[in-house]
């Protein structure tokens, strides 16, 4: 019996203790529960970095708890949020190295539980932690490694008020806890990355949008540097375009992200030429990256009115392999540093900004061109204008020459005439050579203005183009030419010619005219003329050739000017102006007219017409 009651309070302790557990246990799993729920409705990385602290202090009965993410390329923990902290110790673990005396680098390094589960046996070398558990009025501390599918994601750090020894129950369920909280960073880290990567496409197709849209480069280039300041998560934001000379300032100049009294003290348009760090990206061309950009060792200070500076990224603006410009920003949203990801993004921009600056070339070489054609077709329409005029006022020549001059020219002519029959050989030698000289001037006076009211009318009084054929018109010029054949001794030939639509007046006296030359403008021998035409793509090739003098080529331009003779009216006579009309009438059919020629061995004349008889539009 005493036996039995000896053995009671052990049971009764044992009991006791197995309801203890249990009742720990049930409350861990009540915790692990909540920690699940908790993280199960959130996938914004911050609500759920809060969500994961508010657990820890609440569930889990925390004094203070702080979480960190991992910069695994640099083996940094960044503090992404914490339960109170004290501000200077917020400050002092913003971004430490995995190395460093605390609990929290041990959990990254060896993705183990670290636990000190009474202060007064903490390791001294474990300097920040003492400070945490002293700062805090804690008796213990716990960091857990959050591993998510292999890949360390962050350190969740924990304060207890006392000191606390931590049954196999209890870490088994801070295990089944880290691991809730590792997936549920995980995701929110993927989802931030899809927000991110969703935000970065609409960036750059605003961007490619307003290039496409826009014509103001100052405008397309605001656009960029605002959306490369939401990529990146930047608080502030400017990109500057260098001119040809890199010692030059930044023009034009733009920023976003500050308030109007820094924007006025930053000033618009331009900026002063790039020094300190900004100096380096735009002399080396290369992207800059820094956690502060107080350590870098180019940086040359702020102005007094300058926002302060902390993260910084600068990327080079490239165009057809150098730098034309530099996109900067500076102070990334939560402290963090930016990251490749971003520079990437950014680098992207860059790119729709050296874009941008080719469309701007482009499109202000497109509005001198425009401006240049604008200013050549007001010119034109003046020229127009002017010979509209010009045609009005040989018209009215024309008719005066018609009318008023050739009346009294007429009396002068028939009077010299007059004179010459009445009193030849009456006043003596002298004065019939005066007399003759009167004549001879008169009628070539009047031959010159009938020649020249012809020319004046070939664009003006020609009759509507029709089907004509060439070859009926050809043979009515010889036979009104046959006096002079005839009394020359010529011989004029011609092979079939076709039909081609034209002024039938007019091609007459193309005809005419290229016939008589070739008749007067004879050697010794008689007058060989031949007229061919060969059909060359989409117009008739005319050819009109003789054999008599010939031209040096050196004069063949010469002949179709009006008033240029090659040969003086006692060798040959005329006004000079016959080619003349040849060639307005020829292109006022839409052709040319050319001639090729020898001294000696005679000349061909070609002349070009459309074949197509379709009526001109």
């Amino acid at each position: 019996m005493l036996e039995a009651e000896r053995q009671v309070p052990d049971w009764w302790a044992e009991a006791t203790s197995a309801v203890a557990r249990m009742r720990a246990v049930a409350l861990v799993s009540e915790a692990v529960a909540r920690v699940a729920t908790a993280v199960a409705r959130e996938v914004n990385l911050e609500r759920m970095v809060a969500a994961v602290l508010d657990q820890a202090v609440m569930t889990l009965g925390a004094r203070a708890a702080h979480v960190y993410l991992v910069a695994e390329e640099r083996r940094e923990l960044h503090l992404v949020g914490q339960r109170n902290l004290p501000s200077d110790l917020v400050l002092r673990l913003a971004r430490v190295p995995f190395d460093a005396p605390f609990l929290a680098g041990r959990a990254a390094s060896t993705r183990q539980i670290q636990v000190v589960e009474d202060v007064a046996t903490l390791d001294p070398v474990l300097t920040v932690a003492r400070d945490i558990l002293s700062r805090t009025g804690s008796g213990s501390i716990l960091s857990v490694p959050l591993v998510a599918f292999g890949r360390l994601v962050g350190v969740l750090t924990y304060t207890l008020p006392q000191p606390h020894h931590f049954t196999p129950e209890e870490l088994a369920a801070l295990h089944t806890i880290a691991e809730i909280f590792a997936v549920g960073f995980a995701n929110a880290q993927a989802y931030e990355a899809e927000r991110r990567l969703r935000v970065q496409v609409e960036a750059v197709s605003h961007a490619a949008l307003a290039i496409s849209e826009e014509f103001d480069l100052r405008a397309v280039l605001q656009t960029i540097v605002e959306q490369a300041r939401v990529v990146a998560g930047a608080q502030y934001a400017a990109l500057g375009i260098m001119s040809a000379d890199p010692e030059q300032p930044f023009d034009p100049w733009v920023f976003s992200g500050l308030t109007p009294e820094q924007a006025a003290a930053a000033g618009t348009g331009r900026h002063p030429r790039p020094v300190g760090t900004l100096g380096v990206v735009a002399r080396a061309g290369q992207a800059v990256r820094v956690a502060d950009i107080r350590q870098h060792p180019a940086f040359a200070g702020l102005p007094p009115q300058h926002p302060a500076l902390t993260s910084f990224l600068g990327v080079p603006i490239r165009y057809q392999g150098r730098s034309v410009g530099n996109l900067y920003l500076a102070n990334k949203v939560g402290g963090e540093e930016f990251t490749a990801a971003d520079q990437q993004a950014v680098a992207l921009l860059a790119q729709h900004a050296a874009l941008a600056l080719e469309h701007a070339r482009v499109h202000q070489q497109m509005a001198a061109e425009i401006a240049e054609r604008r200013r050549a077709e007001a010119q034109l329409h003046a020229t127009a204008a002017e010979l509209e005029r010009s045609n009005a006022e040989l018209q009215q020549f024309a008719y005066v020459a018609s009318h008023d001059l050739q009346e009294p020219l007429r009396m002068v002519a028939s009077f010299t005439q007059l004179l010459a029959r009445r009193y030849r050989g009456k006043l003596g030698p002298d004065a019939d050579e005066f007399i003759a000289y009167a004549v001879d001037g008169a009628t070539r006076m009047q031959r010159l203005i009938e020649d020249l009211l012809t020319y004046s009318r070939v664009g003006t009084r020609g009759r509507p183009f029709a089907p004509t054929d060439a070859a009926a018109v050809v043979d009515q010029v010889i036979t009104d030419l046959e006096a002079a054949i005839r009394e020359s001794g010529a011989t004029v030939t011609r092979d079939a010619l076709p039909t081609v639509l034209a002024d039938p007046v007019q091609l007459g006296q193309l005809f005419q005219n290229l016939i008589s030359n070739a008749i007067k403008f004879h050697r010794d021998a008689p007058p060989r003329v031949h007229l061919s035409a060969e059909r060359r793509d989409q117009q008739w090739v005319f050819s009109v050739q003789d054999n008599g003098v010939g031209i040096a080529p050196e004069h063949l331009d010469r002949i179709f000017v009006i008033f240029q003779r090659l040969h003086t009216r006692q060798e040959f006579p005329g006004t000079g102006i016959g080619l003349a009309i040849c060639k307005k009438i020829v292109e006022r059919h839409g052709g040319r007219i050319w001639a090729e020629s020898q001294p000696g061995q005679g000349t061909t004349f070609f002349f070009t017409l459309p074949a197509d008889l379709s009526p001109l539009g």
